[in-house]
């Protein structure tokens, strides 16, 4: 089963957004370290993926994209929760990273 390009297209746009929110986050480069993805799935249906990035120092932090709430939850190495981003699954590109908000701001 092939994916949908709307889909996959969205998927890519969030994968983004959290690669450049995480490394904002520790102050990393961006697109100097891998970000895995994990589908998530509630009674055989998609509802959301988890995303991690491990950085230097065995530094790992996380996310989930929670598709039914429109909504990226943010995780630091210490396992808190230090950014909530709304995301329009329509048009995932326009939520920002907090550092770009806070410059914004």
């Amino acid at each position: 089963m092939r994916p949908d390009p709307q889909q996959a297209n969205a998927l890519e746009q969030v994968r983004r957004l959290v690669n450049r929110t995480l490394c904002d986050r520790e102050n990393l480069e961006p697109d100097c370290f891998g970000l895995g993805q994990q589908p998530l799935t509630q009674q055989g249906r998609l509802c959301g993926y988890y995303f991690w990035l491990e950085g230097p120092r065995n530094v790992r932090l996380s996310a989930v994209w929670e598709i039914e709430a429109d909504a990226v939850l943010c995780y630091g190495a210490d396992g808190a929760r230090f950014a909530k981003l709304p995301v329009d699954s329509h048009d995932p590109g326009r939520a920002k990273p907090a550092a770009e908000r806070r410059r914004a701001a």
